[in-house]
């Protein structure tokens, strides 16, 4: 179960010992089974976008504090180590590792118990740099109506994803378009739009995990998400936590030490409010 650890230290620790071990070892990221996300990977890998010029996200997951005072590990730095980035927000962290890679830097605004009488977060605003774009992300536990949606926009073509649908807009190439036109505009370029039906969930999603790792221990197959892929998501938080904290853009891997002072700092202030 996802997240993989604590920290990105723990995960990484526990993902080696898999491998000497020689066992099979997974993490379930079933977002990574959803028909949305690997429709969207196929038209990353087979190039359709051309170059990434930017990445917008947002996710919003509605807690009560009904849900938040289930159990007296829920949503504390001591129990649970964090709050929405380390649980729903695993989710969505490692669905943009898959579709894009281990982002460079993190630069992150965190509302810690912004509308909750806790110490963790309930929302956060990241912006992800890669090698020549930025992915901007909005998360919430605290906006009743769920949303789910990514808009990827690329030199040659346009995906935005929303309430199970893909639209796609392709184009010729901007950047080429920019350098070369004798136009002012782009009022006159043509460019085709269409409407992919792609859920954003089947039901189907641990039962397709389950089967997989099932099928790996006896044949061999390759797992959808293997322990050393799941350390991502947990690297992305750590730093996250890092730069909101100190309100200051962290380089990725953030520094483990660090981090391990953080976290005690937040637990030790959020004993010492009881």
């Amino acid at each position: 179960e996802k997240p993989a650890g604590i920290t990105a230290n723990e995960a990484r620790i526990i993902s080696d010992a898999a491998d000497e071990a020689n066992i099979t070892y997974q993490v379930m990221f079933h977002k990574r089974t959803v028909p949305y996300v690997n429709k969207l990977k196929a038209l990353i890998d087979e190039g359709v976008f051309g170059k990434i010029i930017r990445v917008s996200a947002e996710a919003t997951f509605y807690r009560t504090k009904h849900y938040h005072n289930q159990a007296m590990w829920r949503s504390t730095w001591s129990g649970e180590y964090g709050g929405m980035l380390i649980n729903q927000g695993q989710h969505v962290l490692d669905t943009i590792f898959y579709l894009f890679g281990m982002p460079v830097g993190v630069d992150a605004n965190i509302s810690f118990g912004k509308l909750n009488d806790f110490s963790v977060d309930d929302e956060a605003n990241i912006l992800y740099s890669y090698e020549g774009f930025d992915v901007a992300l909005f998360m919430s536990t605290v906006e009743m109506v769920p949303t789910e949606r990514i808009k990827i926009v690329g030199s040659k073509a346009t995906a935005i994803y929303e309430a199970g649908k893909i639209t796609l807009s392709k184009y010729p190439d901007s950047i080429e378009y920019a350098l070369t036109s004798t136009s002012n505009d782009a009022s006159k370029v043509e460019y085709n739009t269409c409407t992919i039906e792609a859920p954003g969930k089947t039901g189907m999603e641990y039962q397709t995990m389950l089967s997989n790792f099932a099928s790996s221990i006896e044949s061999g197959t390759p797992l959808i998400c293997e322990g050393h892929d799941a350390i991502a998501a947990i690297e992305m938080c750590n730093s996250a936590y890092l730069s909101g904290y100190h309100k200051k853009e962290i380089t990725l891997p953030c520094d483990s030490e660090e981090y391990d002072t953080f976290l005690k700092t937040m637990i030790d202030k959020e004993r010492s409010s009881l």
